[in-house]
């Protein structure tokens, strides 16, 4: 944001050195004097830009979505990803992402899983050799209650 907002100071200065030159057409990414840039001509550059360095493509909407998914994956709340993303709506972002934020959760009941497990191996040396003695059918019961619990709160 810090970037667009240093932007947006350099096409005011431009503007008032330009005066009457200067278009005011309320665009981020305009010609010399203000005006509109052709649409593709943003997407040609990054796609060229790109190539030059030797990254795939795939548009400007892909880089959008992986920003969003991102954002999910790292544990944003829906209302601050559709925020981010300009969506007037919250519900437009759980429309969109809605499987990422199922994912997300599916993570956050794994983490709380390995923390209760954690803190039941840490507790004592009776509770490991109590461990040690359970049956491989007690271990594929509790994998099999885990991944239950995950499918039904997922």
């Amino acid at each position: 944001m810090e970037l667009l907002k240093r932007f947006q100071q350099e096409q005011s200065k431009e503007a008032e050195r330009l005066g009457s030159k200067w278009e005011d057409h309320d665009r981020l990414f305009t010609k010399w004097n203000g005006a509109p840039m052709h649409p593709q001509t943003p997407y040609k550059w990054l796609r060229d830009y790109c190539e030059k360095i030797n990254i795939p493509f795939r548009g400007l909407h892909t880089l959008r979505h992986l920003h969003a998914s991102l954002l999910i994956y790292e544990g944003m709340d829906v209302v601050a990803v559709s925020a981010d993303m300009g969506h007037s709506v919250v519900g437009t972002t759980l429309n969109l992402y809605s499987h990422m934020f199922q994912e997300a959760r599916a993570r956050n009941c794994e983490a709380i899983t390995n923390a209760l497990r954690f803190t039941n191996e840490a507790s004592t040396e009776e509770n490991k050799s109590t461990e040690a003695e359970a049956t491989c059918s007690d271990e594929d019961e509790d994998e099999q209650e885990e991944e239950n619990l995950g499918l039904t709160i997922g």
